[in-house]
């Protein structure tokens, strides 16, 4: 588990700054030895957010932090984790899925609830940031879970995120609104 950071601001699409922060695609990261101790700063402030604002994930330049990485809840470990560089390997089917985005708020007060149609299984491979400041390698394929009785689709949280770090946003895709 990440120790406690401190929220940060979360940038939305309502002034012309932020939505060119947004819309910027995020470059992948050289990873060194040096930076791990900003990454883990990042990330500890990140989560914090991310609970703070009941996300179940978010996208470093969501926070004005151009660096490629995001975390996400994962229910299989009851905890954040932080992916950096990640890179789609491979997707399999699609199908319709509710989201919405902290970055939209106007939206998503409006219209709880887009409807997007997203992958139903993800191949992914990605450097994970662990809480004990290692930086593991993993490849791993994620599909919707069921937890204690709660639906968690993982793949569409993920592809969210991504999307976040293309600087593609939840409206330019094909939706509709619940």
């Amino acid at each position: 588990m990440f120790p406690v950071g401190r929220v940060l601001s979360v940038i939305t699409i309502q002034d012309k700054l932020s939505l060119t922060v947004l819309r910027t695609a995020v470059k992948e990261m050289e990873l060194a030895k040096e930076d791990i101790d900003e990454l883990f700063q990042i990330a500890k402030n990140m989560i914090a957010t991310a609970k703070k604002y009941s996300g179940i994930g978010l996208a470093a330049n969501q926070v004005a932090i151009m660096k490629r990485m995001f975390v996400f809840y994962d229910p299989r470990i009851q905890d954040f984790r932080v992916i950096l560089n990640p890179r789609i390997e491979e997707v399999s089917g699609m199908k319709e899925t509710y989201e919405g985005c902290l970055s939209i708020p106007v939206f998503t007060v409006l219209h709880p609830v887009f409807v997007v149609k997203r992958p139903a299984l993800l191949k992914l491979t990605f450097e994970e940031l662990l809480p004990d400041k290692s930086i593991t390698f993993g490849s791993e394929w994620f599909s919707e879970i069921n937890v204690n009785g709660e639906q968690y689709d993982l793949p569409s949280i993920i592809m969210h995120e991504i999307d976040h770090l293309n600087g593609i946003l939840l409206i330019d895709r094909e939706v509709s609104v619940v």
